[in-house]
């Protein structure tokens, strides 16, 4: 059932969750299951547990889980145990691989501009995702030495590349997880014009739609709900939309899909307990003011008779 869900939440784009759902099972995955793990860790963007990362790759002896587990250990910052990986018995890495965890090295060192010509390599791979974090690295690391000449080189390539939807999402939440947020909007509108039907997208460009098109924005969620009444993404927009039209209901029916559906939440808690006491549910609201505090919200904010 786990490697259903974990399998589940990949395909719908939930890396940070597949991840978590493996994560405390890694020391007994299978090898697709081991290589789900590396690989969403990859995509999410966050480094694991150096740990966990040895533990699924040891699951397999295929060259996909090993480069996969180099991928995550430079990642992590643990460069040894990347090359550990890469130079493993029977383990021939496409060399874009090496080429990336070398410039991640380099730039660890603030070997920034050496950095470079590896990240240059790296996109030469041809697997398309592991391209699109290169291409992110490259342009993250222009912008690091200041040279605005290459770094609008790399976007301006972005911007005019003939890639698919799913590919410019990708992009898009690369760039905003290296804090490069207006660069993401422009990419995330542009997916909006072709497929505007993406929980991401609709999240980036909430404020805007919400002020411009609120209409076509409630259409859009309740479609994203009938797509999937269980999506974590899909959930938070139908529970974010509710809230600001005081639909307490409909908060409270989204808002507990969010809480059992969702990784790292904290405002939804928050919410959840505040349209339950509007509801007049004071018990069930407590509960969830208690997990609000508990995953780290803050408890001056909750009534004084409800602490």
């Amino acid at each position: 059932e786990l490697r259903r869900a974990a399998d589940l939440a990949f395909r719908s784009e939930q890396y940070a969750l597949c991840r978590d759902i493996l994560t405390p099972h890694a020391a007994v995955l299978d090898t697709a299951s081991a290589r789900l793990l590396l690989l969403a860790g990859f995509y999410a963007g966050k480094p694991m547990d150096s740990q966990v990362i040895q533990l699924a790759g040891a699951r397999s002896s295929a060259l996909e889980v090993k480069t996969l587990a180099a991928l995550d250990q430079s990642m992590a910052g643990n460069f040894a145990a990347a090359k550990a990986w890469l130079d493993a018995p029977g383990s021939l890495p496409p060399a874009p691989v090496r080429s990336y965890i070398e410039a991640q090295e380099l730039a660890a060192a603030d070997k920034t501009e050496e950095a470079i010509g590896h990240f240059e390599q790296a996109i030469s791979s041809t697997w398309p995702e592991f391209r699109v974090i290169a291409t992110a690295e490259l342009y993250r690391h222009f912008s690091l030495t200041g040279n605005s000449y290459k770094a609008d080189q790399v976007w301006d390539d972005i911007k005019e590349r003939d890639t698919s939807s799913a590919l410019k999402e990708f992009l898009a939440t690369q760039l905003s997880l290296r804090s490069y947020d207006k660069q993401a909007r422009i990419l995330y509108k542009s997916v909006f014009r072709s497929n505007p039907g993406r929980p991401l997208v609709l999240k980036a460009l909430w404020d805007e739609l919400a002020e411009d098109r609120a209409d076509d924005l409630g259409e859009q969620v309740k479609a994203l709900m009938g797509v999937d009444p269980l999506n974590c993404e899909a959930n938070q927009l139908a529970m974010r939309f509710n809230k600001a039209r005081n639909q307490n209901r409909e908060v409270v029916r989204h808002g507990r899909n969010v809480v059992l559906y969702c990784s790292e939440v904290v405002e939804p808690y928050f919410d959840l307990a505040t349209a339950l006491m509007s509801l007049s549910k004071p018990e069930e609201a407590r509960i969830y003011f208690g997990k609000f505090v508990k995953n780290g919200g803050d408890k001056t904010r909750i009534p004084n008779y409800m602490r």
